[in-house]
């Protein structure tokens, strides 16, 4: 299975970090780049830089065998991050603008329990952690 971006561009917004040639963005603060359009997207797209712009894949578009269709992030205004963290793999479910609801709440959970994935979320803000013992251990930030 192979996922594109195509209209997407939720990572952009503001919900994760990056440095876009000097420019930075993070939750709170899109790209400096983003189209000031209705449908949005990048103003330098073919002259964007490698890391984090052309580099940067997030969880539905890395793992499609993982999450489905309706998990792509314009959709469920969450972005999943894969990250790694003293041998523990996990993913982060980043809220994308809005709460998480507990319809996806509950998706979340099932996916880590009916996977064995450690997982990170947030509710109103507060860190939250599922999966193994010692990952959940873990000083995760």
């Amino acid at each position: 299975m192979n996922r594109k971006c195509s209209s997407c561009s939720t990572c952009c917004e503001g919900w994760v970090h990056g440095d876009a040639h000097g420019h930075h963005f993070f939750p709170g603060r899109p790209c400096h780049f983003m189209k000031q359009t209705v449908k949005g997207g990048c103003s330098i797209y073919k002259d964007r830089p490698k890391d984090p712009c052309k580099l940067f894949k997030c969880g539905w578009l890395q793992d499609p065998h993982l999450f489905p269709e309706w998990l792509k992030p314009e959709l469920s205004k969450v972005i999943v991050v894969k990250e790694s963290k003293e041998g523990h793999n996990y993913y982060v479910f980043k809220n994308a603008g809005q709460e998480l609801s507990p319809k996806l709440l509950e998706w979340i959970i099932m996916f880590s329990l009916n996977n064995k994935k450690n997982i990170v979320y947030y509710i109103e803000g507060h860190l939250r952690k599922l999966g193994n013992v010692a990952f959940c251990k873990l000083d995760i930030h």
